[in-house]
């Protein structure tokens, strides 16, 4: 193999240079190097290796063995430690997380490339799997398996979303002659924040979000937009219905990558006249929304951590998680993004719901999907 993007985590950076080095003579694409061991997920969410060269003793809290357990449990990656350290001890806690490969420090060139080469070949023998798991569970609607090829396709679609379900056939008609579909990559921009708002739109296949960018450049997710969510077009419609003065409240991007429905606003103009209840339908489920979404940013500033991650999958279970099975239900989302969701560190996202799956609540083992096996116990 050789271009493969590799992530170095190594907390000397004379030692990152030299392994930097090593790779690139080896024909690999070095995408970042980390020191920190809280940064490296975030590095490797952001970077997209295809695979993270991992040392065990990291600066700050989070040593190489808990960064692994992150990044293998929210992205799936394959991840060798390339460390000094071969206490009985240190291996003991290294076997735990399931390491793709152990190379000893000071090593051969050689060496590492047949580690990495042999965790590469060893994960293409696995079924595909990343950080963000899209297929459907049992009961939901796979957004993304439904044909919009032609103008019947996309009537169909439209049937199937809340909003549009009871409108008449010629008006669904006329929504699915202007409408079309788009396959777009992860940080697809859908909407720039305060600007005006030319189509609505809905994520059939993928996960887009909501983002608020402060004054220093700093985002935070207020939405998580899952397959089917109309959130956009309730915000497109606005609480009078006026069209003419729409303008984007908050940045949309995907956060994975998708397919889009688009729905020109000229579209929705046109069906205004025949189809009044449609605005009178979207301002009342947008202020549900809203209502909802006030309730947790108030929750940031007075309650616990553990109550506010609990809120959210109470929140987030009407648009995320359609396949009820009693009072169990998965919810697509990474625990970096809960943790944005819930102004919190990824790793107390990470600690909160480990804890909570030792106590019998939640499901951790997809990548990308946190299934709460009862509501009922969810902590208050």
């Amino acid at each position: 193999m050789a271009g493969e993007k590799v992530l170095i985590v190594e907390d000397e950076s004379v030692v990152a240079l030299d392994i930097e080095d090593a790779l690139t003579a080896s024909g690999y694409t070095v995408v970042g190097t980390e020191s920190w061991g809280e940064r490296a997920l975030a590095k490797a969410i952001s970077l997209q290796p295809d695979i993270v060269l991992m040392d065990i003793r990291l600066k700050g809290q989070v040593d190489g063995i808990q960064a692994c357990e992150s990044i293998k449990k929210e992205l799936n990656l394959p991840v060798i430690f390339l460390t000094a350290h071969a206490d009985e001890a240190t291996l003991q806690r290294a076997k735990v997380v399931a390491p793709d490969g152990y190379v000893l420090k000071p090593f051969e060139p050689q060496e590492l490339r047949a580690a990495i080469e042999l965790a590469l070949f060893r994960r293409a023998q696995l079924p595909k799997t990343s950080g963000v798991v899209n297929e459907p569970l049992v009961g939901e609607v796979d957004w993304g398996a439904l044909a919009v090829s032609s103008v019947e396709d996309r009537v169909s679609l439209f049937q199937k979303l809340m909003l549009f379900d009871a409108l008449s056939p010629a008006t669904l008609q006329t929504l699915a002659q202007n409408s079309s579909t788009r396959q777009l990559d992860s940080g697809a921009v859908l909407w720039e924040e305060g600007s005006r708002i030319n189509r609505a739109f809905v994520v059939l296949a993928g996960r887009a979000a909501f983002i608020k960018t402060s004054s220093s450049g700093k985002e935070m997710i207020v939405e998580l937009l899952a397959p089917g969510d109309i959130l956009p077009i309730l915000f497109s419609l606005g609480v009078n219905g006026d069209l003419n003065h729409a303008n984007a409240p908050l940045l949309a991007r995907l956060q994975s990558p998708g397919q889009v429905l688009e729905i020109p606003l000229s579209a929705l103009a046109v069906i205004r006249n025949d189809e009044p209840q449609l605005f009178q339908r979207a301002s009342r489920i947008l202020l549900d929304r809203l209502s909802a979404s006030y309730e947790r940013t108030r929750a940031l500033a007075h309650d616990a951590v553990e109550s506010r991650i609990c809120a959210a999958f109470r929140t987030l279970a009407p648009q995320f998680a359609k396949a009820h099975r009693g009072d169990s239900y998965a919810i697509y989302i990474t625990r970096q993004e809960l943790a944005d969701l819930t102004g919190t560190t990824t790793e107390t996202a990470i600690r909160v719901t480990k804890n909570l799956e030792r106590a019998g609540i939640l499901d951790l083992t997809r990548p990308g999907i946190i299934r709460i096996l009862d509501e009922k116990t969810l902590p208050e």
